[in-house]
């Protein structure tokens, strides 16, 4: 997970990597985002099947959620004044599962590409 400050809020916020295509292929942005906010490369990328439309009620905004396996540091570090990162922590699926339910993760989309991911790799029984 990322922590950003959030201007809307004005609250840090729990976040897994994330951003825009900006018009360049779903996966090297995919790549490109957590190389540049956590930090790291995979050596493995699953894109999940379906997009998800977190705000279908009054934006386009489609979300397309890869996992990403084989983690390992990248050379460069993360450019934390480009994406206002002030953390980037490891968190396992028992403590994510705990991190939503006690609202330390309040961002929408995480919360869902953590539930899809969740869900397909059989971490929620």
């Amino acid at each position: 997970l990322v922590q950003q400050e959030r201007y809307i809020t004005g609250l840090p916020s729990w976040e897994v990597p994330s951003g825009s295509t900006e018009g360049e292929d779903e996966l090297a942005a995919a790549k490109t985002e957590l190389s540049e906010e956590a930090g790291f490369h995979a050596d493995h990328w699953d894109r999940l099947p379906g997009d998800i439309y977190p705000y279908n009620k009054f934006a386009p905004c489609r979300n397309i959620i890869y996992i990403a396996t084989g983690l390992h540091k990248a050379r460069t570090s993360v450019t934390a004044t480009k994406n206002e990162i002030t953390m980037v922590k490891w968190v396992g699926w028992p403590a994510l599962k705990k991190m939503i339910s006690t609202a330390d993760i309040t961002d929408g989309q995480t919360i869902t590409a953590l539930a899809v991911a969740g869900l397909a790799l059989g971490r929620f029984k």
